[in-house]
């Protein structure tokens, strides 16, 4: 799992939707800097990427390149979560990462779409205890500052259509 050490502030934010990968988000220029890359889902059915800068732990980029079956319900562990904490988005530890370019941490993940936005659940088994948004993502943190959920949201009527189609597609 991913632990936040640091926020970030965000320089800019780019969201690319089509038919093929629901999403793929990117903080700043990926292939400007050293990157690690956190891998998970069943590697198979269900995977997801997330790109780290090796030397500053920060956010870089999240790619769905395959989500599990999507549940249209609202996930009930996001009951008690708070309004947003903070804006920005994570810097994670790589202390354990030295010389590894990629992790791939196996796990089956939970997607759903409720409302017009995707939230990706790491683990419901948490409680929230803080937030962190950026302008079309919301990460959600447990008390040890693990990443245990984050969401895609805040899009346009567009945005919703193809996003929708494209989870349909990948099912």
């Amino acid at each position: 799992m991913l632990r936040k050490i640091g926020i970030q502030e965000i320089v800019h934010e780019t969201l690319e939707l089509d038919d093929y990968i629901p999403f793929n988000v990117y903080w700043k220029t990926p292939f400007a800097f050293p990157t690690q890359y956190w891998r998970t889902g069943d590697l198979k059915e269900s995977f997801i990427e997330i790109g780290i800068n090796s030397e500053s732990g920060e956010l870089l980029s999240i790619t769905s390149i395959l989500l599990p079956t999507v549940s249209y319900e609202y996930p009930t562990f996001l009951d008690g979560q708070k309004d947003i904490d903070q804006s920005g988005i994570p810097v994670f530890d790589m202390s354990a990462w030295e010389n590894i370019k990629y992790i791939d941490d196996p796990f089956d993940f939970q997607s759903v779409f409720f409302n017009g936005r995707l939230i990706i659940v790491l683990d419901d088994k948490k409680t929230v205890a803080s937030t962190l948004s950026s302008e079309h993502f919301t990460f959600y943190f447990d008390s040890n500052h693990f990443l245990i959920a984050f969401e895609l949201g805040n899009l346009s009527e567009e945005e919703v259509i193809q996003l929708s189609s494209s989870i349909e597609y990948t099912l």
